[in-house]
C-alpha cells in the first residue's frame, strides 16, 4: 500500500496554500444544521427558505450557475415544509434575506 504524499493526518486541519500564495477559502456552512438554527432565512411572500447547508463557498457559488443549498422550504401548500436541494440563483433572484447566521 502506498503512503499519500504529505502528512495526511494534518492536511485536513489546516487551510492549505494554493499556487501563487493564495489560500483556499473555507466553507463555514458545510455542516448541516437543525431547522431551529439555520444559517440563513430567505422569504418571498408566503414562501420561506431555511438554509441548512451550503455545498460551496460564496466565491465558488458565484462561478457555478448550478450551485445549490440544502433547505427546508415552507410554503402555503406545505406549511410543515419540505427538505431538499435548491438552486441558489432561484432563491436569490426572488427572495430577500431576513436572517443570516
Amino acid at each position: 500500500m502506498h503512503e499519500p504524499i504529505g502528512n495526511s493526518r494534518l492536511a485536513g486541519r489546516f487551510i492549505l496554500p494554493k499556487k501563487g500564495g493564495e489560500t483556499f477559502m473555507k466553507n463555514e456552512c458545510r455542516k448541516q444544521r437543525h431547522p431551529s438554527n439555520p444559517y440563513e432565512v430567505w422569504t418571498a411572500g408566503d414562501w420561506q427558505w431555511l438554509v441548512l447547508k451550503k455545498y460551496q463557498t460564496p466565491e465558488n457559488e458565484k462561478k457555478n450557475p448550478y450551485a445549490r443549498w440544502y433547505c427546508l422550504v415552507i410554503t402555503p401548500m406545505c406549511p410543515d415544509g419540505e427538505y431538499g436541494d435548491t438552486y441558489v440563483k432561484d432563491i436569490v433572484e426572488i427572495a430577500g434575506a431576513v436572517k443570516t447566521r
